[in-house]
């Protein structure tokens, strides 16, 4: 090895080619972070404009149910429970559900 190929890397001597590496390493840990704080944000839009979604349709009818919200939203049975009660819980929405399905109480 010739000694070009080492240089001083903080207070050690290392080899040019583990230095290249690690940066690479480095690199690809922070691209991963990134990709994911974006999906993140994808999932949290996606989120809203799904709620945003169910209220009006709960607004516009009189009555729906859960089928035609996983219709309308293509989202699973247990993401639409947990979206409808966190509407309930949470932001206080007066929503009543009966044998004929989901509406808002006047």
């Amino acid at each position: 090895m010739r000694q070009s190929d080492w240089l001083w890397h903080g207070r050690r001597l290392q080899n040019v080619a583990s230095i290249e590496l690690n940066h690479i390493r480095r690199c690809k840990v922070q691209a991963s972070e990134r990709t994911l704080v974006r999906r993140f944000r994808e999932e949290q839009v996606n989120r809203l404009d799904r709620l945003h979604h169910i209220t009006t349709l709960l607004r516009a009818r009189r009555r729906t149910t859960l089928g035609d919200l996983r219709d309308e939203t293509g989202a699973s049975r247990a993401t639409l429970m947990r979206d409808l009660a966190w509407l309930r819980d949470e932001l206080n929405h007066p929503i009543r559900w009966d044998k004929n399905g989901f509406s808002l109480m006047n």
